[in-house]
């Protein structure tokens, strides 16, 4: 995109240069045309004599105030001509109308500067919610009535394509969206998060854990199975029991959540179980962490539950 944007200001500053050499090779390209040309622009009521040549002009306060008063009228005579005027092109490099330079420029920063913004956010994106997908929200509401973007306003697309049966950020593009001046940008919201549980309601194991950690709330069932026991369900849950219950104490003793959680599903899927108590409830041993599984009615409904997971005592 930005290639495009210095094309079209590479052409821009060699119209601009040839517009102003053709202006001033016309109209000033001895003394005689500068004298026409100041005398062109005295108003008949002025009083003023016309210049035969500017030689001497500047030899009394009188004719100083005289050149002073020909030379804005002739900055306003050169703006009137709309020298700094530029051609406005659109993708397909046609010419659609022409605006004034000032204006080109801010629509290039505002544009150049949109796209570096939307370009970082998708890199972060990626990097930080990549193992999940790459599902994104359009966000921003257009003040003109433009059609283009205005039809992916609230919509969720995907970055790369990675995830399935969604438009892509570039077909959007080639549809309007994010055109010059564009003020839509795009994020993960909550409505992309729940979009991903919708997508992984069945999520298993390892899987399971990460899309809990990114909701931070809610409950997945059948997160895990073992021939022994059946399957163990993943919520959220409080200070008390559940996902959170296991975060907020590994981080009172200090220890690195993400990386202690890394291996959760295969310490409950493929660990030594015990049973601990009449109860149902379970101890799971593997490689020095201890996941604990206990019977629980969720919605009148029974299941096991992960409800503790730490370190092994020796």
């Amino acid at each position: 995109m930005q290639n495009i944007y210095y094309s079209h200001l590479s052409r821009i500053t060699t119209i601009m240069s040839r517009k102003l050499t053709a202006y001033l090779r016309t109209d000033f390209s001895d003394k005689k045309e500068v004298a026409k040309a100041l005398n062109r622009l005295i108003p008949p009521q002025s009083g003023i004599k016309p210049l035969n040549n500017i030689t001497g002009m500047l030899s009394s306060e009188v004719d100083k105030k005289r050149w002073q008063m020909l030379m804005k009228r002739l900055e306003q005579d050169f703006k009137r001509k709309d020298i700094f005027t530029v051609p406005y092109y659109n993708k397909a490099g046609n010419v659609v109308r022409h605006v004034k330079v000032s204006t080109y420029a801010e629509m290039l920063a505002r544009t150049l500067t949109a796209n570096t913004y939307r370009e970082g956010a998708q890199d972060s994106i990626l990097k930080q919610f990549g193992e999940f997908g790459d599902l994104v929200e359009i966000l921003g509401r257009s003040k003109v009535d433009c059609s283009e973007c205005r039809q992916y306003e609230g919509q969720i697309l995907s970055l790369t394509g990675k995830t399935k049966g969604y438009t892509t950020i570039d077909e959007a593009k080639a549809n309007g969206l994010f055109h010059p001046n564009c003020i839509h940008s795009f994020a993960v919201t909550d409505r992309v998060i729940d979009e991903y549980l919708k997508l992984n309601q069945s999520a298993k194991g390892q899987k399971a854990i990460d899309y809990l950690l990114l909701k931070q709330e809610g409950e997945l069932k059948n997160a895990f199975h073992r021939d022994d026991i059946g399957n163990i369900d993943l919520i959220w849950g409080d200070d008390t029991k559940g996902l959170k219950h296991i975060i907020t104490r590994r981080t009172q003793q200090n220890i690195d959540t993400k990386e202690f959680l890394s291996n959760i599903a295969e310490v409950i899927e493929k660990g030594q179980l015990v049973r601990t108590n009449d109860k149902g409830r379970y101890e799971i041993f593997l490689n020095g962490k201890m996941a604990i599984i206990e019977p629980e009615s969720i919605n009148g409904r029974q299941t096991f539950l992960l409800t503790a997971f730490k370190r092994r005592k020796a």
